[in-house]
């Protein structure tokens, strides 16, 4: 769906209270825990892996699916 790749032409990581990571990073878990909300763009499957990421980190996942 294109919706990190949206996020990056809207040029919002420049915004000094939005962080934009993988989890392919070495701490992605650590940012995802100190961060309010965690983008859940949708995977293959309705629910994704990324969501259950967020949830255990601690923070609110939005969910960005136009298939649910």
């Amino acid at each position: 769906m294109g919706v990190r790749q949206a996020i990056w032409r809207q040029k919002l990581w420049a915004e000094p209270d939005m962080k934009i990571v993988s989890s392919g990073i070495p701490d992605y878990l650590t940012v995802a825990a100190s961060s309010r909300f965690c983008l859940v763009p949708a995977g293959d499957n309705e629910v994704s892996s990324r969501l259950y990421s967020a949830m255990s980190a601690g923070c609110v996942p939005v969910v960005v699916a136009n298939q649910l």
